[in-house]
């Protein structure tokens, strides 16, 4: 019988995985974790996902790929294994029999996260990485520290996870022999477990909170400033990054490309606003040479630094959009993965029941 094109298939096609593939270094609880997802079709990209992306390209989705072969690596330059992986499953692809419609994705652990993009620059990666800052989307797919890999055929079903080398050229060769076949269509994915999804938390508190009041779990200062210099935004009803900093700051200075990065991330989502004490055309003059990609202001009289009895800069607080303060320290130590927890938090979305081994309120770096 012919399927129709409105036809749902549950899952696709069982395809057998020989162990001579398999990478016998897997733990088999890594192993377990990732082959619940054997064929289905792995769960959406989160929206707010830390893509570094070949110039003028969009953050991937699983449906451009269909009709393709894709493999899914993590890795980690923390590691020699994993700075190995990431030249391994390249290596693999060239040797299939159609590296043109195989699509590589590598996703970086939370291990040795914040330097990831320099060692990727470096070593000109020049395919899509994700680098995980929480663990979350290394949990949905089942990977842990060890460098492993799912490969997903042209229907857009995972067929194989936790390959050798020599068995991800296999793997991905039998696949490429395959048709696509556009009235398929899988399902996707769903964590089988007996759990529900619950309501986002707040991350844990800072532990270190710079020279002034820990303002955490506290109202926060009533936001005032005297003048925008550049990027004026509303503050209002949002999740906020507010950022106490000065031209003549070291460390400050050190901090903007950091932000400058995150602020491009979250875009809309999440207001980013840098306060200095000093005058306009000395901020204007600084900026001349040194890009700020998100709201500048200035505060001469240092009224909310003085709220909170700040004695130090840099200092940022990132603020839910109900006025408390969620977390507070040095914007060098603000990662993605916090700013995430506390904007979901802040929507009310729930969280899906915990897959994988990394603890997602832990802060990795």
């Amino acid at each position: 019988m012919l399927l129709s094109t409105t036809t749902l298939i549950v899952c696709a096609l069982v395809q057998q995985t020989p162990k001579e593939w398999q990478d016998t270094t897997l733990q088999q609880v890594d192993r377990d974790t990732m082959a619940e997802m054997h064929t289905f079709a792995p769960r959406p990209f989160p929206k707010n996902a830390n893509w570094i992306l070949p110039s003028e390209t969009k953050a991937p989705t699983w449906e451009q790929f269909y009709g393709k072969v894709v493999v899914v690596q993590s890795w980690t330059n923390h590691s020699g294994n994993g700075r190995i992986a990431i030249k391994t499953v390249t290596k693999a692809v060239a040797q299939t029999t159609s590296p043109s419609e195989v699509i590589l994705l590598s996703i970086h652990t939370p291990q040795k996260n914040t330097s990831a993009k320099v060692y990727i620059k470096k070593k000109k990666i020049s395919h899509p990485v994700l680098i995980d800052t929480t663990g979350a989307v290394c949990n949905s797919f089942g990977f842990y520290k060890h460098p492993t890999n799912i490969v997903i055929d042209r229907n857009g079903a995972v067929q194989h996870v936790g390959l050798g080398a020599k068995g991800l050229t296999s793997a991905i060769d039998d696949l490429l022999a395959k048709p696509f076949d556009s009235d398929i269509k899988i399902k996707t994915f769903e964590p089988s477990t007996k759990s529900q999804e619950k309501p986002a938390k707040y991350p844990k508190h800072s532990k270190n909170t710079g020279r002034s009041n820990n303002m955490q779990g506290k109202n926060a200062p009533t936001f005032y400033i005297e003048e925008w210099v550049a990027n004026e935004t509303s503050v209002s009803d949002r999740v906020r990054v507010v950022e106490f900093w000065a031209t003549w700051c070291p460390p400050c200075r050190e901090s903007i490309p950091h932000l400058n990065e995150l602020a491009k991330q979250f875009g809309d989502d999440v207001a980013f606003v840098g306060v200095t004490a000093e005058n306009k055309s000395k901020v204007d003059a600084f900026m001349e040479k040194t890009p700020m990609e998100y709201g500048v202001a200035i505060d001469t009289s240092k009224k909310m630094q003085n709220a909170i009895r700040c004695r130090a800069i840099p200092l940022a607080m990132v603020i839910s959009s109900d006025g408390i303060v969620r977390w507070q320290g040095n914007p060098a130590s603000l990662t993605a993965g916090t700013i995430q927890q506390i904007l979901s938090a802040d929507k009310g979305e729930s969280v899906p029941p915990k897959r994988g081994r990394w603890d997602t309120s832990e802060q990795h770096g």
